[in-house]
């Protein structure tokens, strides 16, 4: 019961977020997604050193805001994510690139599951020090992040370097078409 309380402000930040998040997206573009997994890692890093220096009974809520600034992350990931990956289908392909983006998180999911409940139960050990096997956790899941965070930033750069050489491309075209006229 306390671990379904303490993990709800996650729920409620995602679920209040994606739904601000998508209405951003189409103006900032690929920094909603950024900011949302630097929240992520921050909120996660959170947790991952607060529960061992909390008791057990006061652990819920020593996580509580952690959480809830995780899940202000995740929900601005979420949706903006989705838009993003599926901007470019046409509309022909779009049923087939929403099943595929769909199945693609369905993996990853059941693996990321799997990896943090082993990251987990190591962590744990025999000695039943289950405030280590959350932290540990937690810390596999901010290094997961981290690497998203990567792939999110690789992308802004790589979009703006395509933007400015189509700029430059469009502004010698201009340039030559006058110097033609001229």
């Amino acid at each position: 019961m306390q671990s379904g309380l303490a993990v709800t402000s996650f729920a409620l930040g995602s679920a209040v977020t994606s739904v601000v998040a998508g209405r951003l997206v189409s103006r900032w573009g690929r920094w909603v997604t950024v900011t949302g997994l630097s929240l992520v890692i921050v909120g996660l890093t959170l947790v991952a050193v607060l529960v061992p220096l909390s008791s057990r009974s006061t652990a819920g809520f020593a996580v509580a805001l952690p959480l809830l600034l995780a899940g202000i992350g995740g929900g601005a990931v979420i949706s903006p994510n989705t838009t993003l990956t599926l901007e470019c289908v046409p509309t022909r392909m779009a049923g087939v690139a929403g099943g595929a983006l769909q199945t693609g998180q369905r993996i990853g999911t059941a693996i990321g599951t799997a990896v943090l409940a082993s990251i987990f139960r190591a962590g744990v050990g025999s000695s039943n020090a289950y405030e280590r096997g959350v932290s540990l956790a937690m810390y596999g899941a901010v290094a997961v992040t981290v690497v998203a965070l990567a792939i999110g930033l690789w992308e802004v750069w790589s979009r703006r370097t395509r933007v400015s050489a189509g700029e430059r491309a469009v502004a010698e075209t201009a340039v030559a078409s006058d110097v033609h006229r001229g």
